[in-house]
């Protein structure tokens, strides 16, 4: 961090002393607990604020001896009953059996992810939470929360202490986590039974720490070889893995649980095309084919059109320079007939939409152009959504390819900032490297330059190889253009 960062100061928290000394650029303080004052000053605190009344015949005499004057040790007793003959550890295992069963609950929950748990996580799970009329889910969290057991992050969502964290550890033993896990990757596993776009737009409220917790819980599944468990949560938040970039950790994970499921498994169809669609916007274009091909086979022989509809639209897509333009031009027009058939006008829309790019990789602009106007049709008569903005960003690059970059900037601004409203930095990563190059081809330098840095942050993160070969490109259009 030193020599990268050789301007910035880091505060560096650790448990071992003498660190400091190791390194002559380091400055080490020893952190004291509080004084007496402020170590009472919390306690009743804590007391009032959560109204712990059940302990006025045992208040404490000698707070500061019992927790030297650190912060989670005061919190700890506070809510513990005040018994100060028993040992610390012993303090922190009583706060979390003596709460009650729903804020346990709330707990339990907590520790199975490393990540804040925002309104969206707890509003997927809400239906195993046995709450009755008097309190919601909203009342139990902020009483924690009064109670300084978890804090509540602005922003993000609540988080819990790691001294708390060890403590429901120590009173929950592994057929009761199994248990809380199995029941909390179920929830998230339902499918809805919304219209594809509403199901999107829902979707789209997720934050980065939401998606991360569900991850948390997928690799908990995972680990205990859950392995329908875990193909159902892939297939349920397929599209939003994609958005938020977490492709390449899917790939590990799907292709693992693929080949303990075997051949047979009802839901192998469906795990092939995630599988295929992760490597596809990796930009490892072989896997994608070979995922999405066996997709194809294998929905087509359990008479799954949807399955094989959706699996050929990805690979005429993502397949493409393997399998040539007339190859995708089939597969989309066989996809479209299907969409149509079951009647579902979203994939129809991206049926078009893909068609659009097809076309413009091979120059005619004429019919690309006609299939763009076909998808906003069609995105535009439903909602908006994440297919739209990915119609204005493909009509952005038909635009650059009529070498009207004034109608292209205006196409890619609209895709940038869907894009940004729908939290999807992938894509708004993608969407920067085609406002970079028509800066580059341009001539605006500074904001070619300014795109491509943006882009390559979120780029270099989740790791598209497609993608990074263009900004070695667009960046090798800005030397040129500076000389």
């Amino acid at each position: 961090l030193l020599h990268t960062f050789a301007t910035t100061q880091f505060i560096i928290t650790t448990q071992i002393a003498g660190l400091g000394r190791q390194l002559s650029v380091i400055r080490e303080f020893a952190l004291t607990g509080l004084s007496e004052a402020n170590t009472r000053a919390l306690y009743w605190q804590i007391y009032n604020q959560a109204h712990l009344r059940t302990h006025e015949s045992a208040l404490p005499s000698d707070i500061l001896d019992h927790t030297y004057g650190y912060r989670m040790h005061i919190i700890a007793l506070a809510n513990s009953g005040n018994d100060q003959a028993i040992g610390l550890d012993t303090i922190y295992q009583r706060v979390v059996t003596g709460l009650g069963a729903i804020p346990e609950l709330l707990l339990q929950i907590m520790v199975l992810v490393q990540q804040p748990v925002g309104n969206q996580f707890w509003t997927l799970i809400e239906e195993i939470m046995p709450l009755d009329t008097q309190q919601t889910l909203a009342n139990h969290l902020h009483l924690l929360e009064r109670r300084q057991l978890i804090a509540h992050r602005s922003g993000d969502g609540f988080v819990i202490h790691d001294a708390m964290r060890a403590a429901v550890y120590a009173v929950v033993n592994t057929d009761q986590s199994d248990a809380l896990i199995l029941r909390v990757a179920n929830q998230l596993a339902q499918q809805s039974m919304l219209p594809f776009f509403e199901e999107e737009r829902n979707s789209l409220q997720l934050q980065i720490h939401d998606v991360l917790a569900i991850y948390d819980i997928l690799v908990l599944v995972h680990q205990r070889s859950m392995d329908t468990l875990a193909a159902r949560l892939i297939i349920r938040w397929r599209t939003v893995w994609i958005r938020f970039g977490l492709c390449a950790q899917l790939c590990v994970v799907s292709e693992a649980t693929l080949y303990r499921m075997g051949d047979t498994h009802p839901q192998k169809s469906e795990l092939l095309y995630a599988i295929g669609s992760f490597y596809g916007h990796r930009g490892i274009v072989e896997s994608t084919m070979r995922f999405l091909q066996q997709a194809m086979h294998h929905a087509e022989l359990n008479m799954m059109r949807l399955v094989w509809a959706q699996a050929a639209l990805e690979c005429a897509l993502h397949a493409l320079q393997l399998i040539g333009w007339q190859e995708s031009e089939r597969l989309l027009q066989r996809a479209m007939a299907v969409m149509n058939a079951l009647h579902y006008e979203y994939w129809v829309a991206r049926c078009h939409d893909t068609l659009a790019y097809i076309y413009m990789t091979i120059g005619n602009i004429r019919e690309s152009l006609t299939q763009s106007n076909a998808a906003l049709a069609l995105y535009e008569s439903q909602s908006q959504s994440l297919g739209l903005a990915d119609a204005y960003s493909n009509r952005g690059l038909i635009f650059m390819a009529l070498g009207d970059y004034v109608l292209a900037r205006q196409a890619l601004s609209k895709a940038e900032w869907l894009f940004q409203q729908y939290y999807a930095p992938n894509n708004v990563a993608a969407v920067h490297l085609r406002i970079a190059a028509v800066a580059t081809l341009e001539n605006r330098v500074s904001d070619a330059r300014f795109y491509l840095t943006q882009a390559f942050r979120q780029i270099e993160r989740v790791g598209g190889f497609n993608d990074l070969l263009y900004v070695i490109d667009i960046g090798a259009g800005v030397a040129l253009a500076e000389g």
